[in-house]
């Protein structure tokens, strides 16, 4: 059985519940309950029908019979998790007496309910992974919106128009030079996307200007670390790269701000952004300046190496750039 919901907002919007299931009789009745409670049921009595159903009609939550055509109904659920736009979609298998939960669990199901299903049982369960989906659903949402006021403020300036994407690309290549994998390179990229966010906060004309700063405007840009920490430190999906977004100007000689730090009282993240920020810029044309040709932005990261950068970052950052 697979099910959909159809998020339960404050509108009152109904779950839609994918039901995969090849027993009719055991997919009928589960089927009658939900419906009895609001919810709206799309039935697959085939794995073919579910994955027809789950690119069409974009469930909420799925419901399924790990044994849906001999243990089609397993592979099933293994490949909705494996799937980076499926992951987070809530899975509860409907096993019988021979199943293992823990079986089903490790391959990927999110919760389970044995069959016959309890009709108490059954709706307060999906209405949990329901709720949990609006949650995930928020967060995304409003972490998209951090996206997208971040490329706003890549927007205002032309000359530093797709910085930020460079600048992800090169910190991930980084990380992945020191060992980081997964969910710690999915960290440096969004702090690396996220690092400016804070010059929304900083008027055009400081921002914008075409000549060097005065000691007052540039006190006033300084602040977009804090200014985009705050804004990103309520979400959760963002903890791990609160770092990057505050720490990527401190330095290693311990000149950088906001608050000083020096050598590896830095966090890594916020090092290698710092770097791989540095060479795109120095890259990048700018109203005031040309923009460097790799080498010799490359022979600077050389010479800042053990002032104002991590010295192991920028012989990293300079092997992987170099050619």
């Amino acid at each position: 059985m697979v099910i959909y919901f159809k998020r339960m907002f404050k509108n009152n919007l109904r779950f839609r519940v994918l039901l995969v299931d090849d027993n009719p009789h055991e997919s009928r009745l589960a089927e009658l309950y939900l419906r009895r409670e609001g919810f709206e049921v799309i039935p697959a009595y085939s794995v073919k029908d579910a994955y027809r159903s789950l690119l069409t009609e974009k469930p909420d939550i799925i419901l399924v019979d790990p044994c849906v055509e001999g243990m089609e109904g397993l592979n099933f659920i293994k490949k909705v998790k494996a799937h980076r736009y499926y992951r987070f979609l809530p899975v509860i298998a409907l096993i019988g007496g021979e199943e293992n939960p823990v079986d089903v669990i490790r391959r990927g199901a999110d919760d389970f309910l044995k069959k016959p299903v309890d009709r108490l049982e059954l709706i307060a369960r999906v209405s949990a992974r329901g709720r949990l989906r609006n949650i995930l659903d928020e967060l995304e949402y409003v972490e998209n919106a951090l996206y997208t006021l971040a490329r706003l403020v890549e927007i205002r300036d032309s000359y530093t128009e797709e910085h930020t994407e460079r600048v992800a690309s090169i910190a991930v290549r980084i990380g992945r030079e020191l060992g980081k994998t997964g969910e710690e390179l999915g960290a440096i990229r969004k702090g690396a996307l996220l690092h400016d966010i804070g010059k929304i906060g900083v008027p055009d004309s400081i921002l914008l200007k075409r000549g060097s700063l005065s000691e007052k405007e540039y006190e006033i840009m300084k602040r977009h670390t804090v200014i985009g920490y705050e804004v990103c430190k309520g979400l959760r999906t963002l903890k791990e790269s609160l770092h990057i977004i505050l720490y990527h100007h401190e330095r290693w000689d311990g000149r950088g701000y906001p608050e000083g730090l020096f050598e590896k009282k830095i966090p890594l993240p916020a090092r290698i952004v710092s770097v791989a920020d540095a060479f795109d810029a120095m890259t990048s044309e700018r109203p005031y300046r040309r923009a460097l040709t790799r080498n010799e932005a490359l022979s600077i990261l050389e010479e800042g190496a053990g002032s104002q950068w991590d010295p192991e970052i920028v012989r990293i950052a300079v092997d992987i750039l170099k050619n």
